[in-house]
């Protein structure tokens, strides 16, 4: 008694009086007393839901900066290809989304931004969600920018972990009837978002760098807290913002889709995960009777789509695995430049033996067994387990 009171922290700031029941609060005063100018900053982005029920594409002044985005990108032409995307094209784009064989690493961007359009388009969710083309054109084009030259981990690869996620969705059917047109968005959006401004190295080398993320994100699931923070602050920009027409509730729901997918695009969650999802085809109603069975399973393909290259065909696959040996020869150089302990399963790649047993020891010990758990609810991946097994082969006799 008689103590001096420890000092109120900074987070404290305007809790006072935010106990008692909503009907008793006093109407708040504009603008808000002493909130932390970190929390003031961001009310703008947190006001979603203002619109809800009326299926809005967002403000036109919204509509408008996209498009001025768009224009000072060089890609004001997108918006319109998109809006009056022939059924023909749009067809064409789905043969194009539903190839193994698609080369990625050589499309533009406006190509992305046109297949991605078509992925939404083929399931509805346009119309749905009323996404505007011009937003959508505009997040994805600030999203690329977001994209480093490293060899691997860039733009494309992002695109293509959309696209084979879209793929594998669509050609099952009887899986996509047990999930909402909300969950389905949110599988495409998290491929998309999944590895937002990579920087091309390894948490393992963030962490003993003691790098200002490891920091910040205590050392778990560093990059991936990462790529997900950063991809939910641009789609807060309101030129960006095409889920605008979604509820308060339903962008809820889909940031917790999202979160979920992308945090399990960690391999440190790699085995976990897999547990979870045999323990889904343990319920008593099956995968599909809750949110959380449905969430594991959009998560394991994410995850499949992500590290699923040698589910593809032989010559975009090699190009796959090239350039990861080189992103992985780069972190090597990082190492010791900053005297840190050599990454061992990433010495030596220069040598095409080396890349190899790589390619072999991933296949076994990660994407074949992810495989051959999600072929279990998506038996049309047979035909990809066969060509996995092919490509196994191809780098054992090299």
């Amino acid at each position: 008694e008689g103590a001096a009171r420890p000092p109120r922290q900074a987070y404290m700031t305007g809790r006072e009086g935010a106990r008692g029941a909503p009907g008793n609060r006093p109407p708040a005063a504009e603008p808000p007393p002493a909130v932390l100018p970190m929390i003031a900053s961001g009310l703008r982005k947190a006001r979603r839901g203002g619109r809800e029920g009326k299926g809005e594409t967002g403000s036109a002044a919204g509509v408008d900066d996209s498009r001025a985005l768009l224009e000072k990108r060089g890609l004001a032409p997108v918006e319109a290809r998109l809006a009056g995307m022939t059924d023909a094209s749009h067809c064409e784009n789905v043969r194009e989304l539903m190839d193994w064989g698609l080369d990625f690493w050589g499309l533009s961007d406006a190509r992305m931004m046109e297949l991605s359009w078509s992925m939404l388009r083929e399931w509805g969710l346009h119309e749905a969600f009323k996404i505007h083309p011009a937003r959508f054109a505009a997040l994805l084009a600030v999203l690329f920018e977001h994209s480093h030259p490293v060899p691997y981990h860039n733009k494309r690869h992002w695109f293509s972990v959309a696209a084979t996620t879209w793929a594998i969705l669509h050609g099952a059917p009887e899986v996509r009837r047990h999930l909402s047109r909300l969950e389905l968005l949110a599988s495409i959006v998290a491929a998309l978002g999944h590895d937002t401004d990579h920087p091309g190295v390894t948490n393992g080398f963030l962490s003993l760098l003691k790098h200002d993320l490891a920091l910040r994100y205590n050392d778990i699931s560093i990059l991936e807290n990462h790529h997900c923070a950063t991809f939910f602050g641009l789609l807060a920009r309101e030129d960006c913002d095409f889920l605008s027409g979604l509820s308060r509730k339903e962008f809820a729901t889909l940031r917790g889709l999202v979160v979920a997918c992308i945090l399990n695009t960690d391999m440190a969650r790699h085995f976990n995960l897999l547990e979870d999802f045999k323990q889904t085809e343990k319920m008593p109603k099956g995968w599909s009777s809750s949110e959380g069975g449905r969430r594991t399973l959009l998560s394991m393909v994410v995850h499949c789509a992500d590290i699923g290259n040698p589910l593809r065909g032989w010559n975009v696959y090699k190009k796959c695995a090239d350039r990861i040996a080189d992103e992985f020869c780069e972190q090597v150089r990082l190492e010791d430049y900053f005297n840190l302990p050599r990454t061992a399963h990433m010495e030596g790649l220069e040598k095409a033996g080396a890349r190899a047993k790589m390619e072999v020891g991933f296949t076994r010990v990660f994407a074949s067994p992810t495989l051959l758990l999600l072929k279990r609810r998506f038996p049309q991946l047979e035909e990809r387990v066969a060509v996995m097994r092919e490509n196994c082969q191809r780098w054992e006799k090299s």
